[in-house]
């Protein structure tokens, strides 16, 4: 019962003594109903030793519990800048897309705004290669508002093809979707 400070009090004196669940119940402590920092904390702190390869598979549900974090700067917020400065390529980039996929929501988007920022900040050379992804993805969506225009499917693929035809793209650079991709043109 939340509301009892005695049964919360008795909760925190022994959370530490619990047998570290697995990653997926873990994340079960992270549900909107378990508001109370120190449980998300903890959450959080089972989740430490995962390695990349592992956490990735969990970055939508975390970055979506970030919706729920009381304040931005949380231990789950603060977890997944730090993974995400560690394994930038992995981790940075799902971080980031999933982050800034989100920002059409006013909802969170002040909250998922500052962790951008806090990202990119210090991301070193990274930033330079999500910068030229964000410019291939305006490009795409350039394309996307003119093809849209086409009144026939023929009329579109031909707006398709001459607008890519003229598309400037950087030599080379990482698929927004699949960071394992690194993509030097569409075919």
């Amino acid at each position: 019962d939340w509301a009892d400070s005695s049964q919360v009090a008795e909760l925190y004196n022994i959370i530490d003594l619990w047998e570290k669940p697995t990653a997926a119940y873990a994340l079960q402590l992270l549900y909107r109903r378990f508001m109370d920092p120190k449980v998300r904390a903890y959450a959080v702190h089972c989740l430490e030793s995962l390695d990349d390869e592992d956490l990735a598979l969990y970055m939508l549900q975390l970055c979506q519990q970030l919706k729920f974090e009381s304040y931005v700067d949380s231990a789950l917020s603060r977890f997944l800048i730090s993974r995400a400065l560690n394994s930038r390529r992995t981790i940075g980039h799902t971080f980031f897309w999933m982050l800034k996929s989100e920002l059409w929501s006013i909802d969170v988007q002040s909250r998922f705004v500052t962790l951008l920022q806090v990202y990119i900040e210090h991301s070193g050379h990274h930033r330079i290669e999500l910068g030229q992804q964000n410019f291939v993805m305006k490009m795409l969506e350039n394309v996307a508002e003119f093809v849209i225009k086409g009144g026939s499917k023929k009329i579109r693929l031909e707006i398709l093809r001459a607008m890519l035809r003229k598309t400037v793209l950087p030599i080379q650079f990482q698929l927004p979707l699949n960071p394992a991709y690194n993509v030097c043109g569409i075919e």
